[in-house]
């Protein structure tokens, strides 16, 4: 799969003249005046003679387009992204912005070309060119699951000189598509008909992508682009971009606009949404490719075939357009740059392969996009109390240090902080929400210093269904109902470690049956140690290696190294996203008393929640984000949901069976080896401390592009040997087990389910804010369940009860 970073480039008015900037790159932000090379009077006649002008002439112009854009800074920004992305066996996908500038939106930017390495952007694969147009809605996905559904909806109006090869572009559409079909990830349909009955008909069935073969023209008179259907006699019918856009308006499940028509790209030099391409995208389609000048016949069905077949091999939208592209250039036809594609998504891949049961294939590029621009630092939810400051720098959990404190002054301060709040053993609280501290345990007291404790609860498993969960309190709201009983499907033979499947739209990888070890050895927890000296950022030596010392009582909860055997399950292959848990919200989740167990449904009740803690704010919202800032009791009454969607058994993974997906059974350290590598996880590189200044652990010497949490993944090369993503930072994941830091010396040796009771529940996988000491697959943190941060999400089974 080809992987790619955003360099967004913004076009703007400056008085007289123009401004291009960048707003997000692998190499940072520029700005610099934008001087054109020919005069703004002639730019109507510079982009109607272009398509068909000899190759010199594309040249000389595609150099005076690249000279004008890419100068001084944004420059050599270009030049140092472009390195950093080939380094990473990455792309990199220019976002055009041109809202603000109408009147350069009719410019062929398709043909820009870089006259130090003598070719055209839009010809090579390590670059696409994006027309990205920025509108007052949510930035959408693309991705879908399989199988694709594409309507193709062609107009042969019955005006002889209208008439279009429609039988031979039909046969080379099912031609470009035959793979997929066979492998049942595509649906192909022909509509019966091309009017506006039709259309407004299938606009409320479920497809994907609307590939429209015809005409289309624009009306410079009235600066309005439109199409030409048919009437009910087969007559030529005009369709304004407004009426298409209007009739396909809200369409939720359409992701892509195929426009395989003349000047469909074409807009208006006053009104940046006057094209049929523009107002579709005004109008929530996510991306539209369409034709900026006529094109032939046999140019548009070497780009679809091509396109198509780009597609089929898991090729991001832009980079089979780009694929289409050379298609048109190897035929000899000069039209190649017709093609536009215009879109509003971060990642444009349409299909992200494999979606069905069969072994996920060898990764070897990471999947990076472009991060947000830099937001503000964020100013709550920490503890509070001086006390519980100076434990939290010792905890490995998000903190933020003031500037004007001495290290060496609060260090000083420890050991007494830590006599004063008796660490050396006992307990911390009174009556049943009482729990025993470890002796040390500096980072369990500052974990559970700010969480409300909560009381205890027992484990009553079923064989068939998803583990609930009876609290030994009353609760205050009516019982709950029995939950409907779920029954684990196993397939008749065993599926290949990284088979996919897909279940309420969350696509889960298989793990094996089979014994992995579990834990860490005395030499892994002495290798542990010394990478937290790494990772703290203090320049005494001193002070950072006895701080780690004192965490070793939690890195010792990992000990002894154990073998276990599990049965096959499925695991989430990505975090959950906020797309897949506003269904459940949608769906009544946080009014159902039946969804809950009786603990967390008196928690909810008892605290007015109705939607997970970071649901409104913008750096943690986007839709295939991990949803973030949920306790323990929303991550398990989604999968009860789940279960009751389903009729499978969804819930939440084991300790052991998310420590072996994310190792493997050759007991790695991180998901992808036993080398840590900042390439392949989100984590507290120097965007995190753009966030949490002069957070502890800080990377200052690397950036993973994301200041807070990534989509979920975009690192493709840090793949656990199963095929789950992100099981190293992102966010942290629950667990359905309790925590006992001495558990691991008795644990069962077949399907361990945890503790039978405890007032804490397991997390892993580290976060967007942790060191690489937290992303070792065998770290395990802890805190009480109604426990919610922004850097708190999930990820789910599928598998048997036990």
């Amino acid at each position: 799969m080809k992987a790619y970073r955003n360099f967004d480039l913004l076009i703007e008015h400056t008085g007289q003249g123009y401004r291009s900037r960048i707003l997000e790159s692998p190499a940072g932000q520029a700005d610099e005046p934008l001087r054109l090379p020919f005069d703004q009077k002639n730019l109507s006649a510079i982009s109607s003679q272009t398509y068909q002008a000899s190759s010199q002439t594309a040249i000389q112009l595609g150099s005076q387009l690249f000279d004008a854009l890419f100068t001084g800074k944004i420059r050599e920004s270009l030049r140092r992204s472009i390195d950093a992305v080939e380094t990473q066996g990455m792309s990199l996908r220019i976002n055009l912005r041109l809202n603000d500038v109408p009147e350069l939106a009719s410019l062929p930017w398709e043909l820009l070309y870089d006259p130090t390495h003598n070719h055209f952007l839009a010809l090579t694969d390590r670059v696409s060119i994006v027309r990205y147009l920025a509108i007052p809605l949510r930035e959408p996905e693309l991705g879908v699951q399989s199988p694709l559904r594409v309507l193709a909806f062609i107009s042969n109006p019955s005006d002889p000189s209208l008439r279009l090869d429609v039988d031979r572009e039909w046969q080379k559409l099912q031609e470009a598509l035959a793979d997929l079909q066979t492998r049942g990830l595509v649906i192909l349909e022909k509509a019966e008909k091309a009017d506006l009955k039709t259309l407004q008909r299938r606009r409320r069935g479920d497809f994907h992508v609307l590939h429209f073969i015809g005409h289309g023209v624009y009306d410079a008179d009235i600066e309005e682009g439109q199409i030409i259907l048919e009437d009910d006699q087969g007559a030529t019918q005009l369709v304004s971009a407004a009426t298409l856009a209007t009739l396909l308006h809200n369409h939720r499940s359409l992701r892509l606009v195929l426009l395989n028509a003349c000047n469909g790209g074409i807009t208006s030099q006053n009104n940046p949404f006057n094209g049929v391409a523009q107002a579709l995208i005004q109008q929530g389609i996510p991306s539209v490719i369409a034709m900026q000048a006529e094109i032939s016949d046999g140019a548009a069905i070497a780009f679809a075939h091509e396109f198509y077949s780009a597609i089929a091999e898991g090729y991001p939208v832009d980079a089979a357009v780009t694929e289409g592209r050379i298609a048109i250039y190897a035929s000899g036809s000069g039209e190649w740059a017709t093609p536009v594609f215009f879109s509003r998504s971060p990642d444009n891949r349409l299909i992200a392969l494999p979606i069905v049961a069969e072994p996920v294939p060898q990764v070897q590029a990471a999947a990076l996009s472009a991060p947000p621009a830099p937001l503000p630092r964020q100013q709550r939810y920490w503890t509070t109390g001086a006390a519980i400051l100076v434990v939290v720098l010792l905890a490995w959990t998000l903190i933020s240090i003031s500037p004007q404190h001495n290290l060496g002054t609060i260090f000083s301060a420890i050991s007494t902080t830590i006599s004063e709040m008796g660490f050396s053993g006992g307990t911390i609280g009174a009556g049943p929400e009482t729990t025993t501290a470890e002796p040390t345990d500096v980072i369990a007291l500052a974990e559970t210093a700010t969480s409300t404790p909560t009381p205890t609860e027992t484990n009553t498993p079923t064989a068939t269904d998803a583990p609930t969960f009876t609290a030994t309190v009353t609760p205050t709201a009516t019982p709950v109902p029995p939950t409907p009983t779920a029954t684990w499907t196993p397939t008749p033979s065993e599926p290949e470690a990284g088979a996919t499947r897909v279940v309420e739209g969350i696509t889960f990888v298989y793990v094996p049956a089979g014994e992995f070890v579990m834990g860490s050895t005395e030499e892994e927890i002495e290798a542990a140690v010394e990478q937290c000296q790494q990772d703290i950022n203090i320049e005494d030596k001193a002070e950072s290696e006895a701080i780690c010392v004192l965490v070793r009582p939690r890195l010792e909860a990992e000990s002894p190294a154990h073998t276990v055997y599990l049965d096959g399950y499925w695991i989430g292959q990505t975090e959950v996203t906020n797309a897949q848990f506003r269904a459940f919200i949608e769906d009544g989740g946080y009014t159902t008393e039946r969804y809950w167990s009786a603990s967390g449904w008196t928690w909810r009740v008892a605290n007015s929640i109705t939607e997970p803690e970071f649901w409104q704010d913008a750096n943690f919202n986007g839709d295939q984000q991990p949803v973030s800032g949920i306790s323990w009791y929303e991550a398990d009454a989604y999968s009860r949901w789940l279960t009751q969607k389903s009729g499978l058994a969804i819930r939440l993974p084991t300790e052991a069976e998310w420590e072996k997906a994310a190792r493997g059974t050759d007991g790695r350290t991180y998901p992808w080896g036993d080398d840590w590598d900042p390439s392949r996880a989100n984590y507290c590189d120097r965007r995190c401390g753009d966030a949490f200044a002069f957070a502890l652990w800080v990377d200052a010497n690397n950036d993973d592009g994301y200041a807070h949490t990534s989509p979920v993944g975009r690192f493709l090369n840090g793949a656990s040997p199963n095929g789950a993503l992100d099981m190293a930072g992102n966010v942290w994941e629950w667990t359905g087990d309790w925590y006992d830091s001495s558990y691991y010396a008795t644990s069962p040796e077949r399907n361990p389910m945890g503790p039978a009771s405890g007032s804490e529940r397991v997390l892993r996988g580290g976060s967007w804010s942790d060191n690489p000491s937290f992303l070792r697959g065998a770290f395990r943190l802890r805190y009480t369940p109604d426990y919610r941060n922004i850097n708190v999400g999930v990820r789910v089974v599928l598998g048997p009860g036990f």
